[in-house]
Order: structure tokens, then sequence, then C-alpha cells
């Protein structure tokens, strides 16, 4: 995203582009609809519906994407993330979680299980022992990736 383009966004949503792009030292495109692997952002309705951060080696979860209140689809695939922030559960239009592939994700903050509108949960490729039996709040959850993780106990639903 170029600091000069104007994509009629809240100035606070362009704020949290220009920190991204500045935490990642690359810009991040505009696409017409976001791809899991692919770097970039997708626009519905004048605010950030999808962003992907796919292969940016991203130690920590950028704080400032919580900032995105009307963010509907969240990549994060193949990053080294270890923690999700308890304050994403404030992020209720959330549709899509991806973070498979970041080979150090241990848990989930309480707060996921406030997604109500949580279509897609991607776990994959992590390091989960286990997972809540909270699950089964999220009314809407159609699709729960959780391949390749050291599961010690799956919980009946």
């Amino acid at each position: 995203m170029s600091k000069n383009q104007n994509y009629h966004l809240p100035q606070i949503e362009m704020e949290v582009l220009q920190e991204l792009e500045s935490t990642i030292n690359q810009t991040i495109p505009l696409m017409e609809t976001c791809k899991y692997d692919k770097l970039g952002f997708s626009i519905r309705n004048n605010h950030v519906f999808g962003l992907s951060l796919a292969h940016q080696k991203l130690n920590n979860f950028p704080k400032s994407i919580l900032r995105l209140k009307f963010l509907r689809e969240l990549w994060f695939l193949e990053n080294h993330i270890q923690h999700l922030p308890e304050k994403i559960g404030d992020l209720k239009y959330l549709i899509r979680i991806d973070m498979e592939n970041n080979f150090s994700l241990l848990n989930l903050p309480e707060s996921v299980w406030k997604l109500k509108e949580l279509e897609v949960l991607g776990l994959g490729g992590n390091k989960f022992s286990n997972i809540s039996e909270r699950i089964t709040e999220l009314p809407n959850l159609k699709y729960l990736f959780l391949e390749n993780n050291k599961f010690t106990k799956i919980p009946e639903f």
C-alpha cells in the first residue's frame, strides 16, 4: 500500500496498514480477494475485510491488527507466532482465522470462544496438545483444521 494511495478507508485502518508495512518492511498489496498464501489485504464496504500476512517470519502477533474492528478474514500462514493476544476476541466479525504452519502456536486465548461468527479455524502445523471443549461454543464453525499438531487428547463433541 503506497502512502499516497487513498482506499477510502477510515484513517485508523490506513494507519494500521502502514504500521504493518513498517513491521514487515514491505508494501502490502490490495487484492480483490485475499489468498491464504499471499501477502495482501482486501476491502469491502470501505473497511479492511481480509488480511494475509503469510510467509512474513513474524514471531509476534502485531497488536495493531486489533484496531481493525471490521476485519472478517485473517491469515498468518507459515510464520512463527507463539501466542494470539487475549483481545483477539474483540474482533467480533471474524469469520476466518488461519494460523496454519506457525510451528509454535501452543494454545488459544479464552476470548476466541467469543467469536460467534467464526466459520473457519485453521490451526494445523502447530504445537497444540489439546483443544478446549469450548470449541463447541462457536455456533457457526464449519471447518476446523488440526492436522500436524501434538495432540494427546481431543474432546468428544
